[in-house]
Parts: C-alpha cells; structure tokens; sequence
C-alpha cells in the first residue's frame, strides 16, 4: 500500500497538491515531473490555471474550528474520518462533536476544500487502520495545529476566482 511507503506517500501528497492547485500552469507542472523544461508564456493560456485568476484568503478562524473538532472527538477517544469531519463541521455529524463548535457557512466543497488545503499545510494529518478487507482513513491533528493557539498565526489558502482572466467574476469564497 501506498501510505506505508515514505516515496509513495510523499507522492500521493504531490498528486494531492497537483489537484488542488490554483496557481502553477499545470503545463508546467508537469514538465517538472518529467525534468522537462517548459516556459509558462508557451501555455498561452490554455490550461485550467493559467486561464483564471487566483487569490489568497485568510482560514485561520476556519482552521481553528476544524482543529476543535478534531481535537474533541480525540478527548473523546472518537476516530473521525474526512466524512465525519465536514459533516460535524457542517452542522449535520454526531451531536455529541457538535456540542461546542461553530458550523461553517462555508458551501459543502470549500469546506472540503479548507480540509484539504490544512491537511497539506501540516495542520491535520492522516491515520490508518488497516484490516484484511479495508483499510480505515482518520484525521488527526499535525504538527502544525498547536501554532493554531497563538493569536498572531495565520493561514492563507490559495484559491481559484470563478471567470477567466479575460472575463472576471465573482469570487467563490465570499464567505470566507
């Protein structure tokens, strides 16, 4: 399995970053991979990066109130899986993690997106449980999550704003 090997996970981690990538040509991207050389101004545009504009926003409070979650449902000696996460977080998972958080007004997909983005960051982590038919995926806190107690930390996600360069609109996540 891919996650008991460092390269392997390390390389799913990239596949992983590659998908949520808003501001690298994926042109580019891929002729890294390849130790090919490419210049961005070839894609003229043509891929799904390069023809939108991206901008930085701030989910420190929203990270906050993941790692909350998270760390409930450990001093609770509950497991939660990626699922169970957003839906607490949502408001819709068991009531006891809901007690003492605040749902996000966050779309189901920038919720996802947020998850994501802190898993790659460092902030949350991945544990398996492995049995003879399946393999379990939970969320746990990272190595980065106790910098989510200083007051001055912050944390920006890179996001895609809808419309292309040459027609702009409305950024996505407003509500962030």
């Amino acid at each position: 399995m891919v996650v008991m090997e460092n390269a392997g996970y390390q390389k799913l981690l990239q596949m992983v970053a590659y998908c949520q990538n808003v501001d690298r040509c994926r042109r580019s991207l891929m002729a890294v991979h390849f130790d090919e050389v490419w210049d961005n101004e070839r894609c003229n545009q043509m891929c799904d990066t390069c023809c939108h504009e991206e901008g930085f926003v701030d989910i420190t409070q929203h990270a906050r109130q993941v790692v909350l979650i998270v760390e409930q449902a450990g001093s609770m000696n509950e497991k939660v899986t990626p699922l169970k996460l957003v839906e607490t977080w949502m408001g819709r998972g068991p009531a006891k993690l809901r007690k003492m958080i605040q749902t996000t007004a966050l779309s189901r997909l920038q919720a996802e997106s947020v998850i994501v983005s802190l898993l790659l960051q460092g902030y949350l982590r991945e544990d398996y449980s492995f049995t003879p038919y399946t393999t379990y995926f939970y969320m746990k806190l990272g190595r980065k999550a106790p910098l989510l107690k200083e007051k001055t930390h912050t944390i920006n996600m890179n996001i895609r704003v809808r419309g292309t360069v040459s027609n702009r609109g409305a950024n996505p996540f407003k509500t962030l």
